[in-house]
């Protein structure tokens, strides 16, 4: 085979590979799952199951799967929540190293125990909080 024809070949290939992941990523996925409000109160329905950096300080809750209109929750009103897919994200404060913000966040469990570990992203930065007992 010629190069230039393998390359053409290659190259809408990749055009379309592109196009369809680019798609994919305008439309909403919602899982459904489960909000514990700081009230105490619980209320199951459909969560946006967004990117992480999103998902830290609201989400975007629906009764049912097929409603078009939407309720946000932010680190106010939650306490926990999670998904059926088997996320579970939990309310954590924290204070940055020069201790002048305070800041709450809605921050994923990745390991539970008598040490825990949670994901978040904060200031566009990626970080890991452990908690004991």
């Amino acid at each position: 085979m010629n190069k230039s024809i393998y390359l053409k070949i290659l190259s809408v290939i990749f055009f379309f590979s592109f196009k369809n992941s680019a798609c994919a990523q305008l439309k909403d996925r919602y899982e459904k799952g489960s909000i514990e409000l700081q009230n105490g109160q619980t209320i199951k329905g459909y969560i946006n199951d967004d990117e992480l950096a999103k998902m830290n300080y609201s989400i975007r809750y629906k009764e049912s799967e097929g409603e078009k209109n939407t309720s946000i929750y932010d680190t106010s009103q939650i306490k926990t929540f999670q998904l059926d897919n088997g996320k579970i994200f939990e309310l954590l404060s924290f204070q940055e190293n020069d201790m002048t913000n305070h800041v709450s966040a809605l921050a994923k469990l990745i390991i539970k125990g008598k040490t825990s570990l949670y994901k978040l992203v904060y200031n566009s930065t990626e970080i890991y909080i452990i908690t004991n007992d």
